[in-house]
């Protein structure tokens, strides 16, 4: 079968067969125009990175670093043989500052070199812009003390504010020498929309302030903490009677007759809530009888744990009217033992005990008489050996008013183990 032959001029009489073959004859032209003619090309490559190598330079002697908040780019021109101006990445570029001539502290103008890693040739080979303004100063450290500020914290009447915790004590701030020494501290501010209600964990930003209490700006310090929490204690206020109480009270002693003040009779004081609606009074100790000779007693002012004192008095002292008191020398001569041991056999050495210092109201001390004296040797709490031993004796005398008597006695006894 005989092929068919094509019909040249019905396809050039066909438009769009003219318009596709003029077209791609067009393209073949500029082809080869392209690659025998204009064999060069022109290229630009964004954000590439500016060195800084101080190794070997006077900066590296001065302990200068160039001071940034980001690293540094810029663009970079080249022009060449196309082929190879199309093969350039940005890895293949080296920007590198000029850092002759810096001898201080400040800010320079340093000019920009560009290289090819691979040592490609290029007609053009540049950095846009050739030139750029840095700061150079010393690099330094410095630590400092956080203090906190809740001047922003409102409350409800009837609280205050107990001792507060940061959980950052320290910050250390690192960057230009210039911009660190201007800093002289930290400071954590604490804020809250409304007044508290209860103790509030606040999360707040660290701050740098000057000499003057100005904060410190700057995008080139580098702090080890931004930002820190604040333990907000919200404390219930209550005033509080002060009491004191008595120890070795001699039996029937009319303690409610016994005339002492206190010299600060209540305390402002602040805590927990719930402690604190449970407080009736507040003990600050204990006055033994065997030491009640007429003087004063002072005690501190030891608050429960999470309580503060509100109104500064550290100590409270307690007196007693001594206008209708008169005190006098004795010998008891009543001594009893009581508390043996049933396996021991207890024997007292001692008949008598002399100079015992007895006080009193002065009516009760006159009309009191030796043998109105008891000494009580109680042996229910002492470890007991056999043979003689001293022990403590407390002398009272019961249902005779106000007296008692002062000093420590001690007697004889012998032991027996049964």
């Amino acid at each position: 079968m005989k092929r068919p032959s094509i019909n040249f001029k019905v396809l050039f009489d066909n438009n769009k067969f003219l318009w596709f073959f003029s077209f791609l004859f067009a393209f073949l032209i500029w082809l080869s125009v392209v690659n025998t003619v204009y064999t060069t090309a022109d290229r630009t490559i964004n954000n590439v990175p500016v060195s800084f190598d101080t190794t070997g330079t006077s900066l590296e002697a001065l302990g200068l670093d160039v001071v940034l908040d980001s690293p540094m780019t810029v663009s970079v021109d080249l022009s060449g043989e196309r082929n190879v101006v199309a093969d350039v990445e940005r890895a293949d570029l080296q920007v590198q500052a000029d850092l002759t001539g810096i001898t201080a502290a400040g800010e320079y103008t340093v000019r920009l070199t560009v290289s090819d890693r691979l040592n490609r040739d290029f007609d053009n080979l540049s950095a846009a812009p050739r030139e750029v303004t840095v700061r150079f100063d010393r690099t330094v450290e410095k630590t400092l003390t956080v203090s906190v500020d809740l001047s922003g914290i409102t409350y409800p009447d009837g609280y205050v504010l107990g001792d507060d915790y940061v959980n950052v004590q320290t910050v250390t701030i690192r960057g230009p020498e210039s911009d660190v020494s201007r800093v002289a501290s930290c400071v954590a501010r604490a804020s809250h929309a409304g007044a508290i209600t209860q103790t509030e964990v606040l999360t707040t930003d660290l701050t740098l302030l000057d000499a003057d209490g100005n904060e410190v700006v700057s995008d080139y310090i580098q702090m080890s903490s931004e930002t820190a929490d604040i333990t907000v204690p919200l404390l219930k206020t209550k005033r509080v009677p002060i009491t004191v109480d008595f120890l070795h009270v001699p039996d029937g002693f009319p303690l409610d007759e016994l005339n002492y003040t206190l010299s600060k009779e209540d305390i402002l004081l602040a805590g927990p809530e719930g402690a604190v609606n449970s407080m009736e009074e507040l003990s600050v100790g204990y006055i033994d009888f065997r030491d009640m000779d007429g003087g004063d007693f002072s005690f501190n002012l030891n608050l429960p744990a999470g309580f503060i004192n509100l109104e500064g008095d550290e100590s409270v002292t307690v007196s007693f009217d001594t206008s209708d008191l008169a005190s006098q020398e004795m010998t008891v001569t009543n001594i009893q033992l009581t508390g043996v041991p049933e396996d021991y056999t207890v024997t007292l050495v001692t008949t008598s005990i002399r100079g015992v210092t007895v006080h009193g109201r002065t009516a009760d001390l006159a009309a009191l008489t030796a043998e109105d004296l008891v000494a009580t040797v109680d042996l229910s709490e002492v470890e007991l050996g056999q043979g003689s031993s001293s022990v403590v004796a407390d002398i009272a005398a019961p249902d005779k008013g106000l007296v008692w008597c002062s000093g420590t006695y001690r007697v004889q006894i012998s032991v027996q183990q049964n």
